[in-house]
Formats: structure tokens, C-alpha cells, sequence
């Protein structure tokens, strides 16, 4: 599951620039 790790990280990243908009729906996932 490399893959999916890479995934998570980019979407962790993503996260971060985006700010708050994003770490709502993080966290229910």
C-alpha cells in the first residue's frame, strides 16, 4: 500500500496549504 501512502501524504499536504477548509473533512475520514 505504497501507493496509498504516497496518496495520504500529498493529500496531508494539500491539507496544510489549503488551511482550515480541508481539516474538517480529514478528520471524519
Amino acid at each position: 500500500m505504497a501507493l496509498y501512502g504516497t496518496f495520504r501524504t500529498l493529500m496531508l499536504m494539500l491539507g496544510s496549504k489549503i488551511g482550515k477548509g480541508t481539516e474538517p473533512r480529514m478528520k471524519l475520514h
